[in-house]
């Protein structure tokens, strides 16, 4: 069973539609490319192109489910437009610190609704389909109404003509012979129960002696029975009620109806000798008016100028197209249009280096009533885990990985009045780095120590300009070696409320510079909760920047080399990032688990959960397009 949250529907439904316009823009423009190519092959293609149009949603709907994405193993990483709404806060100053607290209150925050271009498109999308639906639904009723007045055909001479038909064209079902004294037009109606409506004029011209052109239009509309093309023309009714607003498809829609003709056209020439015949009655019909009521048939009503003039000319020239594609062409056509959609679907995970599964609760003991959180640190070997709840800083042990974690204790050396975060752990758990508020300003950047891991912190020491300044900075991460830090800052020069900056120094005795980290990461959106792998490569972060699922999401990166700027980031997708707000990443190397913060789970409102990477080869690529980084490179780039 497919299962995604509704709430990202809006985003779901604005994926599809940009699907949607690919496959059928490629559809189209391979249609174009084979304009004169035979009838069959033109029609196999856009028949093929219509299918990967349907199976486009569900390929998306893949990309929104966990459980299927966890099943096949599908990449998370997938950037569509969402819905954003602004996160409230308790404390006081709501603009600078409305990503980095947790309380028990903003479980149950009032949120505020904003309109979205997505949602829009979504509603509008809705109601046409509604009143598509309700127009085809009319003039199904009409057309049977219509039916219910017509007549059959009695006349001994046209049933027997009619049956001979019927046997040499290989037609087995029982054809209903109707006429209509409104339209100049045979047509053919129903697939179990098929039924010809052949114009009373032609009839009538039949009773008097001259059968030739009812012969022609009897060997066209079987054909068409024969092929069972009117069940094409309901799929294409009800693609056409679905996605009504798609010129491309629209452009399908013709050209499959144009194919259609012409093969019929060529069955008529190859039975009767000549086209001559049908072609004279085409050009007599072009001046006729069609009669509105006559809806989803199928056969001479394509009546569009310009396809009747290329098949006059077809039929006077005697060309043929007797070919009936081969099944495994056929396939490959269908397959090479529903990879297309697939590509079309992945082509955001081309940045994307790991595949995470689905969202882990982390259970009662770090998520209860007073305990639940935002992890900010983890240490090398998994033992000692450090997270916030509310603006103190907490930590849990466990004695291995293979064991639970223990209840948390307040790190009471390092919590205060103010608001602390210890963001950075060194290896071997005796420094780490810090922010914390200051009697004289808002959070400053520390370095703290200890004489080994089970020992109580020392004092906190500031580190000066340019990494702490009268201006917020916060969230500092930390390379293993100590010669990058990245952090939050509000100081002058960011392109939003907080952008993100990297502090570089030769050694350990040598000064700091700061860089922003550029329009790459940095947005007139707020970007906070940076967290840096230990070699410095990879970058997690939070931002509430247009594209993501909604509120706050979590975002990578990655780099060559530390002298590198960094890519342009990657959603980490929904399974992780939800309607809510969704921050705090910690990435857990040796164990390649990814912890963080999320509203939108299902837990007790704000929890902490983990997603781990999903075991893949790693001498193998994880997406169908792009590049991207196994489970096992992963590992191996620590060693």
């Amino acid at each position: 069973m497919l299962a995604f949250d509704l709430n990202s529907f809006p985003s779901f439904v604005s994926h599809v539609a940009l699907s949607i316009t690919f496959v059928s823009a490629a559809g189209t423009l391979a249609l174009r490319m084979c304009r004169n190519a035979e009838p069959s092959l033109r029609h196999a293609i856009a028949l093929s192109s219509l299918a990967a149009v349907v199976s486009v949603p569900l390929f998306v709907a893949c990309v929104y489910s966990p459980i299927v994405r966890a099943a096949f193993h599908l990449p998370t990483s997938v950037a569509v437009i969402a819905e954003r709404s602004v996160v409230e806060s308790r404390l006081p100053d709501a603009e600078s610190t409305e990503l980095e607290t947790a309380t028990t209150s903003s479980r149950s925050r009032p949120r505020r609704t904003k309109f979205s271009i997505p949602g829009l498109f979504a509603t509008a999308w809705a109601i046409g389909v509604v009143l598509s639906a309700a127009s085809v639904a009319t003039r199904r009723v009409r057309q049977r109404q219509y039916l219910l007045r017509l007549e059959h055909v009695k006349d001994s001479g046209i049933l027997a003509t009619a049956t001979k038909l019927r046997s040499e064209t290989g037609v087995k079902r029982h054809v209903e012979l109707l006429m209509s004294r409104h339209t100049p037009w045979p047509f053919t109606i129903g697939i179990v129960r098929p039924k010809i409506i052949l114009p009373y004029a032609l009839v009538r011209q039949a009773k008097q002696g001259d059968s030739s052109e009812l012969t022609a239009a009897l060997l066209h509309e079987l054909c068409h029975v024969n092929r069972c093309d009117y069940a094409v023309v309901l799929f294409e009714q009800i693609v056409g009620v679905v996605v009504w607003w798609n010129p491309f498809v629209t452009s399908l829609f013709e050209e499959l109806s144009v194919a259609r003709e012409e093969i019929c056209d060529s069955h008529v020439t190859h039975y009767s000798g000549s086209g001559e015949v049908l072609a004279k009655y085409l050009v007599t019909s072009m001046e006729r008016v069609v009669d509105p009521n006559v809806m989803l048939g199928v056969g001479m009503s394509a009546n569009q100028p310009r396809a009747v003039e290329r098949r006059i000319k077809r039929l006077l020239s005697g060309e043929l197209d007797l070919m009936e594609l081969p099944s495994y062409l056929k396939a490959i056509v269908l397959s090479s249009c529903i990879v297309a959609s697939i590509a079309c679907v992945q082509t955001n995970y081309a940045n994307a280096q790991f595949v995470l599964g689905p969202a882990v609760n982390l259970g009662p003991i770090l998520n209860d009533e007073t305990n639940s959180g935002t992890p900010t640190a983890i240490s090398d070997d998994g033992l000692a885990f450090y997270f916030n709840f509310g603006s103190d800083i907490y930590v849990s042990t466990r004695e291995s990985v293979n064991d639970e974690w223990r209840s948390p204790v307040a790190v009471s050396e390092l919590n205060s009045d103010g608001l602390e975060f210890l963001r950075f752990i060194s290896p071997d758990r005796t420094w780490a780095l810090i922010s914390q508020d200051t009697a004289e300003r808002s959070q400053d950047i520390f370095a703290i120590s200890r004489v080994s891991a089970d020992s109580p912190w020392g004092t906190p020491q500031l580190i000066p300009e340019p990494i702490s300044t009268a201006f917020r900075d916060s969230n500092p991460t930390m390379t293993a070696d100590g010669l990058h830090m990245l952090f939050a800052s509000e100081r002058p020069g960011t392109n939003g409320g907080a952008d993100l900056y990297e502090g570089t120094r030769a050694s350990l005795d040598s000064e700091w510079t700061v860089e922003n980290l550029g329009p790459s990461i940095n947005t007139e959106f707020r970007a906070s909760h940076p967290m840096m792998t230990d070699d410095g490569l990879m970058l997690f972060f939070g931002s509430d920047r247009p594209g993501g699922y909604g509120d706050i999401d979590i975002y990578m990166s990655s780099r060559a080399t530390v002298n590198d700027p960094w890519n342009d980031p990657t959603n980490l997708g929904p399974n992780i990032n939800t309607p809510e707000l969704d921050n705090g990443a910690v990435f857990w190397e040796e164990g390649n688990v990814l912890f963080f913060r999320s509203f939108g789970h299902g837990g007790q409102g704000q929890d902490m959960y983990m997603a781990s990477v999903v075991p893949e080869p790693s001498t193998t690529s994880l997406a169908l397009c792009g590049v991207m980084i196994s489970a096992g490179a992963i590992r191996g780039r620590r060693k």
